[in-house]
């Protein structure tokens, strides 16, 4: 006899299955028993896995689709980091913003924060952060101008890069495109040298971006090899970086309005999804390949909701949320539609940036929350087609 997952046999469900879901309640008192699926005979029974009076605790399963403890607190202090990077050990590293401390790598393992060394000091320096080829990280400069700005997990050290170029409020993210530099995303930066090549550890050269104070929030590499900048108050066409030609290109018009979007996420199927910050329109799906914004639905409604959004291990996009207290922060490519995650921590500014770690949860980066709640598990949120009552805490979902 096999084990498998129930949700697995969705796709081909029998009257065993359906007589399942159309009684549930003749099965409550299987509290002490997982379910089995019997692949040969196409049906159902049970094994015994723990025995327990009434009054006893049910085997624990893990929490679904829900926030949960990391472990102990974030470190302390307001505005401490912008975005996150996993590392190639799997621990994840916290691109300091205004922290000044040495406690900024967290290990999903442990489930607790470790030192790294200590990074450069002053207050708004980085902003999101890149994992190199060599391994190690690119910290993108927002009003930094030294030189140590690259982090290496090997030595537990930052290093010098090269000096990067001068003015506040430069940088919001970066990409590794496929020649393996970086782009850095034009915020308030109007010069050209916005290129980061660890080959030669200099600043290059990306031909002339458009003008503008608070143009792009996070960019998205293409499966074409170009970039797409996401707007935030950039009202333009000029947001697609060519790598081949150094240049930018014409995209589509973008939804009109300031604070519109920060950070962007691809998806499987090829399109990127915009994360609303100020956006309450539905306009916020790019197409690379119609070269136009489409409709994703309707969202949360509400002012500087998420910041970053990850694409989890189902394919659906999770929106950090910074401001949003709601629950509908998953977007579901298929049905085009937002999603319940459940209830996020509370409290304004909380989270900037998040990783999927390599357990399929998702770490959200600290900024000023102060709180343990800042995973959050999917777990096997999709086991929904044979009714809310296979989240209960005795069926088996290993």
């Amino acid at each position: 006899m096999t084990t498998q997952n129930l949700s697995d046999r969705t796709s081909a469900k029998t009257s065993t299955f359906t007589s399942l879901t159309d009684t549930p309640n003749s099965y409550a008192g299987k509290a002490g028993e997982t379910l089995k699926v019997n692949v040969a005979e196409d049906a159902v029974d049970y094994q015994i896995i723990s025995s327990f009076s009434s009054g006893g605790t049910p085997p624990t399963i893990p929490v679904v689709n829900e926030f949960e403890s990391g472990g102990g607190g974030s470190p302390s202090g307001d505005f401490k980091f912008f975005g996150g990077v996993l590392l190639p050990n799997g621990k994840v590293f916290c691109v300091p913003y205004q922290y000044s401390g040495t406690q900024y790598i967290y290990n999903p393992e442990t489930s607790a924060w470790e030192d790294g060394g200590t990074p450069p000091s002053g207050s708004v320096n980085f902003f999101g952060g890149v994992l190199m080829p060599n391994g190690k990280v690119f910290c993108v400069p927002y009003n930094y101008e030294g030189t140590t700005f690259i982090y290496n997990p090997e030595t537990n050290a930052w290093e010098d890069g090269a000096t990067p170029p001068s003015g506040s409020a430069k940088f919001q993210g970066g990409v590794l495109m496929a020649n393996g530099k970086v782009f850095c995303v034009p915020y308030n930066y109007e010069g050209t040298s916005y290129i980061y090549n660890p080959t030669t550890n200099a600043f290059e050269s990306g031909g002339t971006p458009p003008s503008g104070s608070g143009k792009f929030s996070g960019g998205v590499a293409l499966p074409n090899g170009k970039v797409f900048c996401v707007p935030y108050n950039y009202e333009g066409t000029s947001y697609i970086y060519n790598p081949e030609t150094n240049a930018f290109e014409t995209g589509a018009t973008p939804p009109s309005g300031s604070d519109k979007f920060k950070g962007g996420v691809l998806m499987p199927n090829g399109k990127v999804f915009c994360v609303p910050v100020a956006y309450t329109g539905t306009s916020y799906i790019y197409n690379p390949e119609t070269n136009a914004f489409e409709s994703g639905g309707a969202q949360p409604s509400g002012s500087y909701k998420f910041y970053g959004g990850v694409l989890m291990a189902n394919g659906k996009v999770f929106c950090v949320p910074y401001n949003y207290t709601g629950t509908s922060y998953i977007y579901n490519p298929e049905t085009n539609a937002f999603e319940s995650g459940g209830t996020p921590p509370s409290g304004s500014g909380k989270f900037y940036g998040a990783v999927l770690m390599p357990n399929g949860k998702v770490f959200c980066v600290s900024f000023q929350y102060q709180g343990t709640d800042y995973i959050f598990n999917p777990g096997e949120n999709d086991s929904t087609e044979f009714g809310t009552w296979m989240n209960e805490p005795y069926w088996n979902k290993l």
